[in-house]
Order: structure tokens, then C-alpha cells, then sequence
């Protein structure tokens, strides 16, 4: 019956914080989408085509963090004692922690695997609809603050074979190393994704070094400015590609074979990490409120498993020999080390 107890409350903490760090989660993403949205009513549909990425990150640390809240309360009370003298005890507790990881990773898995991909293209392409969608309702002689890194102006709109036209446009904008330029043309439209620009000029703000340029015709690729993610074109494509796909290329090309790899430890970080916040609250739990612990001990554990997944991918370019055992061997290290210091404990 305590088990039983134990296990209810398990899941209870879990689809309350879950919940809540969705909630988290959709709110910074709404405030960092908010400068293209054109409408509330588009609020909705980005973020059901968001939840996905917002779940890779809120079911970890909410499976971390509600084993550390149900046992750190056991503490408070000394009911953990029951747990230290019986050895019996102990194995039906990481057993229930065992059933809790393996259900959540059964939803997990399909998620990083096939979902989140999906949910990155479309995310994409609903967003550069809307930002496309946003210039046709732009009015003239009026000084645009489209993001943060792109500014726009227009003396007169009108469209001329189906195409979107401006004349008279000054713009500023940043490029991916943050510097400042802006650009002045006659005349210029819209084509797909694509500013073009006719008859003008660009310079830069930079104070070290100034450039100054004529031109007759430029592009100005938009989603650059609308989506941050794109400054590497090779791993946000690869991002976009579904399991199968990856498996397929990934004995051609370094990027997609670690991408693979990074996917895999995903989701074994998704399966230990009950196990994680199980020892971690054994370890550092005190005879009283635990919350601040379990805060601390969840966020440090997540961030190191971000640092492990995304970090490391860059590794291959100068350990390739190597890059894979590095992706894989820091969660079984800290893994063994509080198992070690927990079962001391014990």
C-alpha cells in the first residue's frame, strides 16, 4: 500500500510540474515570437506547433524533479528511515522509479524521434508565413520594429504581377555577428522568403571599420531575422529530419551521424533521470523543507545534461575518434558516482 501511495503521488508531482513548466516554457516562446505576431489569434496554433519542442524540455526536468519533491518529503518526517533498515524496502523503491522512467521514456522516445523534428519544420514554416504575411500589412511612410535585429521603413506599397513591391525603403538591421548596417534602395520586392532590394546603397555602423557600398540589385534573406536558429544551415536541416531519414545518411555525413547519436542520449538521459533525482535527493536531502534543494539539484542536472547533448556535438570536428564516447560516457559517470555516494549513505 505504500508503494502504491508512493507511485500515485509520483505521477500526481510529475503532471503538476510537467504542466507547469510547459506553462513556463510557452510563455518566454510567446514573449520571444511576440515582435511577428500580427494576431492573437495565430497565439493558439504556434503553440500547438511548439508544444513538442516545449515538452523535450519540461518532461525531464519535471521526471527529475518530482522523485526529489515525493522522497524529500519523506525526510522531513523521518519516514525515510523505513527505507534505510530494509533492504527489501529499497529494491520496491527503485523498482517503482524504474516503472515511472520507463513510462515516461515510452512517451519520450516517439517525441525526440519523429514529433520534435516535425514540429521544428512546421514551427519554421508557419513562422516565415507569418512574417511574409506581415509585410503585406505594413502601411507606408511608417518606421518598422519587425525584430529586434531588423528594422523597416517604406515610402508607397502596391503589388505588380502578383508580387509584393516598395519604393523608397530604408532598413537596419544586424547581421549574424551583430553588426549594425543600413541599407537604403529606389525601389525593391518580396519573393518568398526573400527581400530584393534595386538601385542602393548599404553601410555599416560598426565604429573600427567603415564600409560603404553601391549596389543594383541585393537579396536580404528574411528568415534569418525571423528564425535565430538558422546561422548553420547544415545542422538546422538536420534537425528538420525525421528518424528514418537520419539513419539513412548518417554513414555519409559527420553532422547527421552525430546528430543520431545525440538523439540516443537524449533519450537515455530521459530514462535515468528519475534515477538521477532519486540518488540526488537521497544524498542531499535534510530533516526539513527540501524544496530549495531539489530546485538546485534538478537545474543542475539538466544543465548538465544540455551541456552534454549540445555541446559536445561540436566535438567531432576535433576528436571524431572520440566525439561519440564523450557524448555517451558523462551521463554513466555521474550516474555511477551518486549511485556510489547514495548507496554509502544507505
Amino acid at each position: 500500500m505504500l508503494f502504491l501511495h508512493l507511485f500515485k503521488k509520483l505521477y500526481k508531482s510529475f503532471v503538476y510540474f510537467f504542466i507547469l513548466f510547459v506553462f513556463i516554457f510557452a510563455v518566454s516562446d510567446f514573449f520571444i515570437r511576440m515582435p511577428i505576431l500580427t494576431s492573437i489569434s495565430i497565439t493558439p496554433k504556434i503553440f500547438l506547433l511548439m508544444f513538442p519542442l516545449m515538452t523535450q524540455f519540461a518532461m525531464p526536468i519535471a521526471s527529475c524533479f518530482a522523485p526529489e519533491v515525493v522522497i524529500g518529503k519523506l525526510f522531513i518526517k523521518d519516514e525515510f528511515l523505513f527505507f534505510h533498515f530494509f533492504k527489501k524496502a529499497r529494491k520496491k523503491l527503485f523498482f517503482m522509479t524504474l516503472l515511472f522512467s520507463i513510462s515516461i521514456t515510452f512517451i519520450y522516445t516517439p517525441l525526440i524521434l519523429f514529433w520534435v523534428p516535425k514540429s521544428y519544420k512546421k514551427g519554421k514554416e508557419l513562422i516565415l508565413k507569418i512574417a511574409k504575411e506581415q509585410f503585406h500589412q505594413l502601411d507606408p511612410n511608417k518606421f518598422y520594429v519587425l525584430t529586434p535585429e531588423l528594422n523597416f521603413f517604406f515610402k508607397k506599397k502596391f503589388k505588380k504581377n502578383d508580387k509584393l513591391c516598395f519604393e523608397k525603403i530604408l532598413m537596419a538591421f544586424n547581421d549574424k555577428d551583430g553588426e549594425r548596417y543600413i541599407a537604403c534602395a529606389t525601389k525593391g520586392f518580396l519573393k518568398q522568403d526573400t527581400l530584393i532590394l534595386k538601385n542602393g546603397t548599404i553601410q555599416n555602423l560598426n565604429t573600427n571599420k567603415y564600409h560603404f557600398l553601391s549596389f543594383e540589385k541585393t537579396e536580404i534573406i528574411l528568415s534569418n531575422f525571423f528564425n535565430k536558429n538558422n546561422n548553420n544551415e547544415q545542422n538546422k536541416q538536420l534537425k528538420f529530419l525525421s528518424w528514418n531519414n537520419l539513419k539513412k545518411i548518417k554513414q555519409y555525413s559527420n553532422e547527421a551521424f552525430m546528430e543520431y547519436h545525440k538523439r540516443i542520449v537524449q533519450i537515455l538521459w530521459q530514462f535515468f533521470f528519475p534515477f538521477l533525482g532519486l540518488l540526488g535527493i537521497i544524498i542531499f536531502a535534510r530533516r526539513k523543507s527540501n524544496l530549495l534543494i531539489s530546485v538546485l539539484l534538478c537545474g543542475s542536472l539538466f544543465l548538465f545534461s544540455y551541456i552534454n547533448v549540445n555541446l559536445t556535438k561540436p566535438l567531432y570536428y576535433y576528436c571524431y575518434n572520440f566525439s561519440v564516447l564523450i557524448l555517451y560516457l558523462p551521463l554513466f559517470i555521474l550516474l555511477g558516482i551518486l549511485y556510489f555516494v547514495a548507496h554509502k549513505r544507505f
